[in-house]
């Protein structure tokens, strides 16, 4: 007999996904789910318009809107990597998209495992 593991969203396996039952009725090491994301409070960023917590995938970017001082709206480039985001100032859209944006901001967040 076996079990096949999964894990939710924004989290990945740690260890083998299946677990198998041994002929003396014991089982195999089961594995964890660790957390693979940031969280941005956006409330924590003035630059950001406040639109309460959002999740970012470890490795991914994602533009969040700037506080809205310019006729045209700004956007800050997310950035989540091995548990630090990284914020870029805010830009215009078309600059965000052409990766024209620098990274100015860094804060480390806790993965739980």
């Amino acid at each position: 007999m076996y079990l096949k593991y999964a894990c939710n969203s924004y989290y990945r396996c740690v260890g083998h996904k299946t677990v198998v039952c041994h002929s003396d009725g014991t089982w195999s090491d089961v594995p964890s789910c660790r957390a693979t994301y940031c969280s941005v409070d956006t409330r924590q960023y003035p630059e950001l318009q406040p639109d309460g917590v959002k999740y970012v995938n470890d490795g991914e970017k994602v533009s969040m809107r700037c506080v809205d001082d310019w006729l045209t709206p700004y956007f800050s480039v997310v950035r989540c990597t091995d548990g630090i985001i990284r914020l870029s100032e805010c830009c215009m859209w078309i600059t965000t998209k052409l990766d024209g944006c620098s990274g100015t901001l860094m804060k480390r967040t806790m993965f739980t495992e």
